[in-house]
Formats: structure tokens, C-alpha cells, sequence
């Protein structure tokens, strides 16, 4: 049988405990989306070093060029396909009235870290002391270890000002307008269900006579 006693030592056992403190549903999404970003931020760097990888190595294995022209070739080719995945896969919500602008920043950006690379990687292969393939496998890695560096720097810099969002995209219901009430067909056709009363005729709801 029910003892209402149990439920007074229930509360005496956690009276002295913080109340929970509930998620808020737009915080989560957030860190969602941010984590999500992360993940294919980190893919599209992979893409592109990948081919900027491949290239500096065919190059400086058959020396048509020096180390360093060979890491600026290199850094163009991965310059392409990593702008077409960030504009239109890591930050789709980016504002799209600014696309001209977003060009310059970003050819920015990869120029600053293309010379940041290129004289990294030729001073590590003007000092290199080792010749033949762990000469090349050396600055390889020197070329690698450089783009690891400059990853998170430009990461902040393209959430912050080449990819920001447009003023829609900004407001934090912006999802949840009338617009978006198609999706959630059982709230846009909902009808709240009467309320009645308990009280005889006559008694409002705190026990009071009505007047």
C-alpha cells in the first residue's frame, strides 16, 4: 500500500542535492552542428592535403622544380576542391550575397598559408641532410607538419569571415517559423481539448462563491 512516509524520506534523501539543470534544445543543437562541422571541415582538409600531398611528392621525386615552387604547386591544387567543399558542404548557411567577397578571403587565406608552407618546406629541404627518397619522405612530412599547424588557424578564420552567416541564418528560431510547420503536421493541426471544471456550479476554481 501507498505510505505518503515514503515519500517524506524521499525528499529528506534529496533536499540537499542541485536540481537538475535542463538542456536547452537550441544549446544541443549547436554543439551538434559545430561537431558535425568539425567532422567535415576535417575531411575536406584531408581531401585536399591529400592532393596537395600527392603532388608535392611526384614533383619533388622527378626535380622538375625546386622544394619550394613544388609546395606552392602544390598548395593550388588542394586550394580548389577544399573552396568547393567549404562554401558548399561545411558552410552551406553561409551569407550567398557575398560570394565575390568570400573569393577574395578565402584566395587570401590560401595565399598567406601557401608562402607560409612554400618557405617552410624549402628551408627544411635546403637543410636537409640526407639525399634521395628519405630526402624526399623528409619533406614530405615537413610539408605535412606545416599544413597540421596552419589547419586550426584557418578553420577560425573561415568561421569567423569568410563563411558567415547570412542575417536569416543568424536568428536562433529561425527554423521555426510558419514556414517550417509543414514538417510537424501533428502541432500545426492541433486543437487544445476543453477544460471543465470539477467545482459545483457556482464555486470558482480557489473555492470562492462567484459573485
Amino acid at each position: 500500500m501507498y505510505d505518503p512516509s515514503d515519500m517524506d524520506h524521499v525528499r529528506q534523501s534529496t533536499a540537499g542535492l542541485p536540481a537538475p539543470v535542463p538542456t536547452h534544445p537550441l544549446r544541443a543543437k549547436l554543439s551538434w552542428t559545430l561537431i558535425r562541422r568539425l567532422i567535415r571541415y576535417s575531411a575536406t582538409s584531408a581531401v585536399a592535403l591529400g592532393f596537395s600531398e600527392a603532388t608535392l611528392l611526384i614533383i619533388v621525386a622527378t626535380k622538375l622544380t625546386g622544394a619550394t615552387v613544388a609546395a606552392a604547386i602544390a598548395n593550388l591544387v588542394g586550394v580548389v576542391p577544399s573552396y568547393l567543399l567549404s562554401r558548399y558542404w561545411i558552410w552551406p548557411e553561409a551569407d550567398r550575397r557575398r560570394t565575390g567577397l568570400q573569393v577574395a578571403q578565402y584566395w587570401t587565406i590560401s595565399i598567406i598559408s601557401m608562402l607560409i608552407t612554400s618557405l617552410a618546406t624549402g628551408f627544411i629541404a635546403h637543410h636537409s641532410p640526407t639525399r634521395g627518397s628519405a630526402r624526399v619522405a623528409l619533406v614530405g612530412l615537413g610539408f605535412l607538419a606545416v599544413n597540421l599547424v596552419l589547419w586550426l588557424a584557418k578553420y577560425v578564420a573561415y568561421q569567423r569571415v569568410v563563411f558567415r552567416r547570412g542575417e536569416a541564418a543568424r536568428q536562433p528560431d529561425a527554423g521555426l517559423d510558419a514556414e517550417s510547420l509543414p514538417e510537424l503536421p501533428e502541432l500545426r493541426d492541433y486543437v487544445p481539448p476543453p477544460v471543465f471544471s470539477t467545482n459545483p456550479p457556482g464555486v470558482l476554481s480557489e473555492g470562492l462563491p462567484e459573485r
